[in-house]
This record gives structure tokens, C-alpha cells and sequence, in this order.
């Protein structure tokens, strides 16, 4: 009994010593919460190259107040590549409570930054955080765009003042140009005025006087010129009188010499194209259809050549040697047409017969030959089956 009682006390010793030791680091862990500060970042993570990017945070108590017991903070940011860019920047407090904050400008790097600030507190403690932020490509660009856009928009401004106080100036010139220059054409009008009423009047008188003479002068000339020109065309008429009876006596020489040759020749025109309209289509000898048509050509050149002047191409006699001709030419070109056929008739003709029908006749006479052999054998095969037939021995059971 004694010492169960012992073992129950030791137990409580024990138990007790563990609940002092419990609430005291308890006590220690909550003296910590109250005196460290917290620190969370206030600055954003987005910037573009050129910008300001603030590193930016707050230190708070366990409430979330402001926590007043901090010496300094400084701040190390890292290109994109990790080599240091901010190697211990220190950092200022802010206007408002709790805040830290360090300023740089973002160089032309683009890419994601690293930046870790440590803040020293109490009796030298510290205490690290640290955050990434992005030097964002589009911004950079919206930001060049914007800058181009406000640069052209300057210059376009400063355009636009040039171009007004141009286009001011210029009107003021051309306005004073053009009082100047109708003042000057005013005054130059009514001096030319002036000089013309002045050089009419003085000549007023002298062009009268010479309108007279010339008109004087005139008629003299006119009247001379007729009683040359009635000269002349005496003259001409006597002479082309004349030149008509001898060209008349010239002709009628002419044509009682020529018409009887012209005669003769149509008439051989005449009988070599009868010869030719009865006999050209069922005559046998082609030569003297060709020497036909070669007479009537050489005779047409004899009147032709008759017609090769201006005088006599207009006369009938021409239009009918020339009608004539087409003629012959037609019934030239039909003979020829006649023969062509003719011998593509019998060339024709003469394929067919030693072509397709001697070789049709070849291949009957084959077949003739192939049936006659064919005949033979099937007549032996008869004699044979017959005599088969013959001496066949039949028998019959009747039982």
C-alpha cells in the first residue's frame, strides 16, 4: 500500500514538473509571436523597361500594426541570368508606418527578376523575404508605341504650327502681290489707252488718203488683168480646138487599123470557146482541150493589151473582154476539177480491185480450200463409222 502511494506521488511530481515546463516554453513561444515583426510585400510584379520598379515592403507586430522597432532594410535584386543588378541597396521608410521602399529605374533586359530584402530589428535580429517581379515584353512595347505615338503626335503639332504660319505668311504675300499688280496693270491700261486714241487720231487722216490711192491702184491692176486673161483663154481656146481635131484624126486611124485585128481575134475567141463548151467535159485528148485554152488566152492578151490605156478600159468592148475572162477561168477551173476526179475515180478504182477485193477473193479462195479438206475428212470419218456400223455384231438376252 505504501508504495503504491509512493508511485501515485511520483507520478504527480512528474506531471507537474511537465506542466511548468509546458507553460514556460509556451510563454517563451508567445514572447516571440509579440516581438518579431511580419513582413509582406506591398510592390507589385509587372513593369516594363524604363519603368520605375519600387521595392516596397511592411513589417507589422502580430495585430498588424506597424512595428516601430526596426533599425534599417536593405534590398538585392538578380537579372533574369541571376548575376546581381541591386548588390545591398538600402532601403528608406515610407510615409506610411511600416513601410519600406527602394526605387530603380528597369533596364532593357526582359525577363523575370529576383529581389530579397533583409530588415534588421531588436537587438540586431533580422529578418529575410524576398519576391520575384517580370519585366513584361508587350508593356515594353505599348510603352515604345505609346512614346512613338506622343513624339509623332509632337512633330505633327509642330507641322501643323509651321504649316498655318505658312500658309498665313503666303496669303498675306499674294494679297499684296495682287493689290500691287492691279494697281500696276490699272495704271499700264490706261496708258495704252491713252498712247492708242492718240496714235488713231494721227492716223486718221494719212489712212484715209491711203485707202484712196490704193483702191485707185486697184482698179488699174484689175482692169488689166481682164484684158489679159480674155487674151489668154482666146489663145487656149484656139489651141485646144486644134488638139481635139488632131486627136480625133489620130483615133480614127487608130481604131480603123486596130478593130479589124480586134475582130479577128474575137472571133478565134469565139470558136476555140464554143470548141471548148460542146467538147471540154467528153473529150478524150486533154492536149487539145489545154491547147484550146491556151489559144483563148493568147488571144484575150491581144485585146487586153488593147485595153491597158485609160481611154479604152471604160469602153464595153473592155468590160466584156474582162467578163470573158472570168468565163474561161471558170471553165478552166472545172475541167481541171473534171480530170481530178476523173483520175482519183479510177486510181480509186484500180486500189480496190488489186487491193481489198484480191485480197477478199484470197481469203474465199483459202476458205473454199480449208471447206473442200474439211469435206474430205468428214466424208472418211462417215465411211469409217459406217462400216463400224456394218460389222457391228449385236446381242440380245430374251430371258
Amino acid at each position: 500500500m505504501e508504495k503504491r502511494r509512493l508511485m501515485v506521488l511520483g507520478a504527480l511530481v512528474v506531471l507537474s514538473l511537465s506542466s511548468i515546463i509546458f507553460v514556460g516554453t509556451a510563454y517563451s513561444n508567445g514572447k516571440n509571436v509579440i516581438a518579431d515583426p511580419e513582413v509582406t510585400w506591398v510592390s507589385h510584379t509587372e513593369y516594363w523597361s524604363g519603368d520605375d520598379v519600387s521595392t516596397i515592403v511592411r513589417l507589422t507586430d502580430y495585430r498588424g500594426d506597424a512595428y516601430d522597432n526596426v533599425q534599417d532594410c536593405i534590398v538585392t535584386i538578380k537579372y533574369p541570368d541571376k548575376s546581381n543588378w541591386v548588390v545591398d541597396a538600402n532601403m528608406a521608410q515610407s510615409t506610411v508606418a511600416g513601410n519600406w521602399y527602394h526605387t530603380e529605374v528597369v533596364p532593357y533586359i526582359q525577363g523575370t527578376y529576383e529581389q530579397e530584402v533583409t530588415c534588421t530589428y531588436g537587438a540586431g535580429k533580422t529578418v529575410k523575404t524576398s519576391q520575384s517581379f517580370h519585366v513584361n515584353p508587350a508593356l515594353t512595347q505599348i510603352q515604345n508605341i505609346s512614346a512613338d505615338i506622343l513624339s509623332e503626335t509632337a512633330l505633327l503639332t509642330d507641322v501643323h504650327t509651321s504649316v498655318t504660319a505658312q500658309i498665313t505668311s503666303t496669303n498675306e504675300t499674294i494679297a499684296a502681290d495682287i493689290a500691287s499688280s492691279e494697281t500696276t496693270i490699272t495704271d499700264l491700261v490706261n496708258t495704252v489707252d491713252t498712247d492708242l486714241t492718240n496714235q488713231m487720231t494721227a492716223l486718221g487722216s494719212d489712212i484715209d488718203s491711203d485707202l484712196i490711192d490704193v483702191n485707185a491702184s486697184i482698179s488699174g491692176q484689175l482692169g488689166e488683168t481682164q484684158v489679159s486673161i480674155e487674151t489668154n483663154l482666146g489663145n487656149t481656146e484656139t489651141t485646144l480646138s486644134n488638139l481635139m481635131t488632131t486627136l480625133n484624126g489620130n483615133l480614127q486611124s487608130y481604131l480603123t487599123v486596130y478593130l479589124t485585128d480586134i475582130n479577128n481575134t474575137a472571133n478565134l475567141i469565139y470558136t476555140d470557146t464554143q470548141w471548148l463548151s460542146l467538147n471540154a467535159m467528153n473529150q478524150e485528148d486533154a492536149t487539145e482541150i489545154q491547147n484550146r485554152f491556151d489559144s483563148i488566152d493568147n488571144n484575150l492578151a491581144v485585146i487586153e493589151d488593147f485595153c491597158s490605156n485609160s481611154q479604152t478600159n471604160v469602153s464595153d468592148l473592155c468590160g466584156e473582154v474582162s467578163t470573158l475572162n472570168d468565163i474561161v477561168d471558170a471553165m478552166r477551173a472545172e475541167q481541171t476539177t473534171y480530170y481530178l476526179d476523173l483520175n482519183q475515180t479510177t486510181l480509186s478504182t484500180w486500189n480496190l480491185l488489186s487491193g481489198d477485193i484480191a485480197t477478199n477473193l484470197d481469203a474465199v479462195l483459202i476458205s473454199v480450200g480449208i471447206i473442200q479438206t474439211q469435206t474430205t475428212e468428214i466424208n472418211e470419218t462417215l465411211s469409217q463409222i459406217r462400216q463400224e456400223q456394218l460389222e457391228e455384231i449385236r446381242i440380245y438376252t430374251i430371258s
